[in-house]
Parts: C-alpha cells; sequence; structure tokens
C-alpha cells in the first residue's frame, strides 16, 4: 500500500493527537515553525501560505492548535485554539475516508480547518482545505 505510512502517521496522531494528521508541502517562502506537529502547510497563492499546527503543551501552557496564514511582506492572520475548546471533531472511525476537523473562532468568523485521506483507494492524496462564514 502506497500510502501505508500516511495511515500510519495519522493513527497515532489519532491516538496521541486529538484525531489529525499530517501533511507538509514546502512553502513558497519561510513560513513560521511548528513547535509541535503540521496539520496542513501549504501554498494557497501566491507569495501566501497556510500552517496550522498542534502545538504541544509547554510550561503552564496547555496544547493547542495554532493557525497561522501569512503573505509576503504584510501582516498575517494568527489564532490559536486550546485542546480543552473542543473545537476538533476527529476521525470516528468508520467509513472509507479518514478525515477530521478544527475550528478556530475568530471576530464572528469560523475558520474550519479540514483534511480528509481515502484510506480504501491505494493511489489516493491527501486533501485539505478551509471553510471561512460568519
Amino acid at each position: 500500500m502506497r500510502n501505508k505510512s500516511l495511515v500510519t502517521s495519522f493513527l497515532t496522531l489519532l491516538a496521541l493527537g486529538g484525531g489529525l494528521a499530517m501533511v507538509d508541502t514546502a512553502p513558497a517562502f519561510a513560513a513560521p515553525d511548528c513547535s509541535g506537529e503540521t496539520f496542513i502547510s501549504c501554498n494557497v497563492a501566491k507569495n501566501k501560505h497556510l500552517q496550522i499546527c498542534i502545538e504541544p503543551a509547554s510550561g503552564d501552557a496547555a496544547p493547542k492548535f495554532t493557525y497561522q496564514f501569512t503573505e509576503k511582506g504584510k501582516d498575517g492572520l494568527s489564532l490559536s485554539e486550546a485542546f480543552s475548546a473542543k473545537t476538533v471533531s476527529p476521525w470516528k472511525g468508520v467509513g472509507r475516508a479518514i478525515n477530521s476537523t478544527v475550528t478556530f473562532n475568530n471576530e464572528g468568523y469560523k475558520y474550519q480547518v479540514w483534511q480528509s485521506f481515502d484510506r480504501l483507494d491505494e493511489e489516493a492524496e491527501l486533501e485539505a482545505g478551509v471553510h471561512i462564514s460568519k
């Protein structure tokens, strides 16, 4: 199975990190580094990059998810949600698609970051995106 290591990574994070998997593509420019695991890291347009991280607990800080949208030469958008906010929907363990979401709230907007992987298709690629709603 071509995607065996991806499924293994996903199942490891499902057990340890709140039901989330990793995907990472090289950014068009230097994106902020995750101090934990990368959930999504991708270019979304020329000179724009989106990175979602799973940050571990550190000192007095609780574990959290971080959302970083950066645009070269401009201020970006940085959001975070604590694990305790319960904004995560991990894979339920049934169906052919392994999928999960994490939602970030900011000034009346919801940024629902999702990813999905067809575990029964050996040629499947990990898909991910963001739904923004008000």
